[in-house]
């Protein structure tokens, strides 16, 4: 007890004069924080002034589904203007599909044209990142790449060697790297923004991502339903075609046999009527089945409604010349003052 009586207690006056002497320490390695701003200055400076300007091609949307599909409580709380659990889940699943390569691959191979250029738009996106020296991992790597001058040549992703599969991957890494993302969970609106040096490179994939995006998502929502309508039209088409064969096959066995009696020779006239009648019977049925499929098919096809598509000329992103300047003097004046105070407690203790 006598010995915590007898600790030294840190009073406001010593904590002023600690911070005086922080202030002096500071004030007299004036030249030390010059020298720290100088070089972040310049990298700043030179980033600011050297950046290209970028693109944006911004698309919102929305998903429109059945409610024929969806529980109470998703339509209770439609009401107040939240989404279901379960939609939530649809609106990230959209979002997520968007950054996958099966539909990255799906915009990569469009063929559009550019400048009076056609070509794949994923040869103008490796034209566009060899431009902004992103199309190499390593500056360094890149007289010996195999990807130095790789351009896709055909299409078909299945068919490609291990370089164009190299290319492939590494292409879809940096298109992720151009590709924002997003939705509101209250609104359930989504969003996705594409950026490049150059405006109509920008605004093309965003349109072609949209579209592919859109068109891949509704074909696998419905796919069990699409599947059960086809096989319900073929059925049907088959017993029509069977019907009409029939009613021929009956109109020629009348005409064989319209001047004779004889009992046996009507046989195959009523076989083929009772063959017509069990086949009508079938194809009523296959019919009331088909409707009900395109019924089905029909309420549970989602719905993918654009909001704002982009259009040029689009917005414009480039570096601001004072947000630079002020980000380099902080990130300086932060990293130099926190080594002359670590230096002086060193020094102390």
């Amino acid at each position: 007890m006598e010995a915590l009586k007898h600790q030294p207690e840190f009073s406001l006056k010593d904590w002023i004069n600690s911070m005086k002497g922080y202030g002096f320490e500071i004030k007299r390695n004036i030249k030390i924080i010059l020298l720290v701003i100088i070089p972040f200055l310049a990298y700043y400076l030179y980033k600011t002034f050297s950046s290209p300007v970028q693109y944006i091609a911004r698309a919102t949307f929305m998903l429109n589904e059945s409610e024929g599909g969806q529980s109470g409580l998703a339509s209770i709380l439609g009401q107040f203007g939240l989404n279901a659990p379960g939609q939530q889940v649809s609106l990230q699943k959209i979002v997520e599909i968007a950054k996958t390569r099966r539909i990255a691959e799906s915009v990569f191979f469009q063929k559009v044209k550019i400048n009076n250029l056609e070509d794949y738009l994923g040869n103008f996106l490796i034209d566009e990142l060899v431009r902004t020296n992103e199309w190499f991992a390593k500056a360094i790597l890149k007289p010996i790449s195999p990807l130095r001058s790789f351009r896709f040549t055909h299409g078909e992703v299945n068919k490609f060697s291990e370089t164009e599969n190299m290319a492939l991957q590494q292409l879809h890494k940096l298109f992720l790297s151009k590709l924002e993302t997003g939705f509101n969970e209250k609104t359930g609106i989504m969003d996705m923004a594409t950026r490049y040096t150059d405006q109509n490179l920008s605004y093309l994939v965003c349109i072609h991502l949209f579209n592919q995006l859109s068109t891949f998502y509704i074909n696998k929502s419905v796919e069990r339903q699409q599947e059960t309508f086809d096989n319900l039209q073929h059925k049907v088409d088959s017993l029509r075609d069977l019907i009409y064969r029939k009613d021929y096959s009956l109109a020629n066995i009348k005409d064989t046999y319209r001047n004779t009696w004889l009992n046996e020779n009507t046989v195959p006239q009523i076989q083929v009527d009772r063959d017509i009648k069990v086949f009508s019977i079938l194809y009523g049925e296959a019919l009331k089945n088909l409707e009900f499929a395109s019924f089905t098919l029909q309420t549970q096809t989602p719905f993918i409604q654009a909001l704002d598509l982009p259009i040029i000329p689009l917005e414009v992103k480039k570096e601001k010349f004072l947000y630079n300047l002020g980000k380099a003097i902080a990130i300086a004046l932060l990293m130099s003052i926190s080594f002359i105070i670590l230096r002086k407690i060193i020094r102390d203790n």
